[in-house]
C-alpha cells in the first residue's frame, strides 16, 4: 500500500500488486505460447499445458487485487475501489463515519508476524472495521494508518 496523493482536500492511498500481476500473466502467457506451438506442430500432448494455464489465471484472480481508498473532503465521503480480473466493487462511506485507522498484528504458526489495515465505523449501519489490506508479513501498515489519521485529524479541525 502506497501514498498516491495527499494534498488538504483529498487523500488517495493504493495497492497495486504489479509483481505478482507480471508474474502470473508472463508464466501463463509463456504456457500459452508453447501450448501453440505444440499443437500447431501437430503435438496434441501439448494441450496438458492448458492446466498450468488454467492454474494461472487462478492464481491472478485470487492474488491481483488492486484496492485503491479515495477520502474526500469536499464530498465528505471516503471511498474503496476493489478490483478484480472480472469485476469493480465499490464501497462508499461517508467521512464522518470513520473514527480513525488502526493495524492489527497477528502471529502465523511459523511464529511471523502479520499486519493489517483497517477503518474503525464506531457507529450506524456499517459499524465495526473494515480491512482494506490483506494480512501481509512484508508490509507494516503502521506509516499509512499514520497517514490517514493525521489527514482526517486535519479535515476535522478545519470544519
Amino acid at each position: 500500500m502506497r501514498l498516491v496523493r495527499n494534498i488538504p482536500d483529498q487523500l488517495v492511498i493504493a495497492y497495486r500488486p504489479w509483481g505478482w500481476a507480471l508474474f502470473t500473466g508472463g508464466l501463463g502467457a509463456i504456457l500459452i505460447f508453447t501450448t501453440i506451438s505444440e499443437l500447431g506442430q501437430g503435438n496434441i500432448q501439448g494441450i496438458v499445458y492448458l492446466l498450468p494455464v488454467a492454474l494461472m489465471v487462478g492464481f491472478a484472480y485470487i492474488g491481483v487485487r488492486p484496492v485503491r481508498v479515495i477520502f474526500d473532503a469536499p464530498s465528505k465521503s471516503v471511498e474503496i475501489i476493489e478490483t478484480t480480473l472480472i469485476s469493480r466493487a465499490r464501497v462508499t462511506f461517508g467521512l464522518d463515519e470513520i473514527s480513525k485507522a488502526v493495524t492489527i498484528t497477528q502471529k502465523t504458526p511459523k511464529n511471523l508476524t502479520q499486519t493489517q489495515l483497517q477503518l474503525v465505523i464506531p457507529e450506524g449501519e456499517s459499524a465495526g472495521r473494515r480491512a482494506i489490506t490483506g494480512f501481509s508479513e512484508t508490509q507494516d501498515y503502521a506509516y499509512i494508518a499514520k497517514l490517514i489519521n493525521a489527514w482526517l485529524d486535519s479535515v476535522r479541525a478545519r470544519a
